[in-house]
């Protein structure tokens, strides 16, 4: 009779740490998903840095647009590129930093919108990418992204 019994304690137990292993991946990937990137359209952008310079200089979004950015550093030496991001009515501040190797790439992913409404924790209504440690360069060495309605 113990032995019946304890058949039973262990199958119910192992039925519901399989439920647990199941239902938790479930859940947690649906609450990860977040709602306003589920028909975002996506930009792919690549920007080749070569000497000093990058090869365009500004980036137009119309909508809410999650912008993937590569970085392809052509230059035979490394560079730092700067993330800036601009809140309405503030000045440029820090979102990240890039050191990119030479003949090496850098790959960023940003939600770009031009409404007011913040997507996250933070929302620039234009941001920068800029090279610091291209000399010379002036205005070449910087792409602006801008969002209009």
């Amino acid at each position: 009779m113990k032995k019946r019994y304890k058949l039973i304690i262990l199958g119910v137990l192992t039925f519901a740490v399989v439920l647990l292993l199941i239902w938790n991946p479930l859940t947690f990937f649906q609450r990860a998903e977040p709602t306003k990137a589920r028909n975002m359209p996506v930009l792919d952008k690549e920007i080749l840095l070569e000497g000093n310079k990058f090869n365009i200089t500004s980036i137009e979004i119309k909508q809410t647009t999650l912008l993937n950015i590569k970085v392809i550093n052509k230059d035979n030496k490394g560079h730092r590129v700067l993330l800036l991001g601009k809140e309405d009515g503030k000045d440029f501040q820090l979102v990240d930093e890039y050191l990119i190797q030479q003949n090496n790439a850098a790959e960023m992913s940003l939600v770009v919108s031009p409404t007011a409404e913040p997507i996250g924790s933070k929302h620039y209504k234009e941001m920068m990418l800029s090279c610091t440690t291209c000399v010379g360069s002036g205005l070449n060495s910087q792409v602006k992204i801008t969002s209009t309605e």
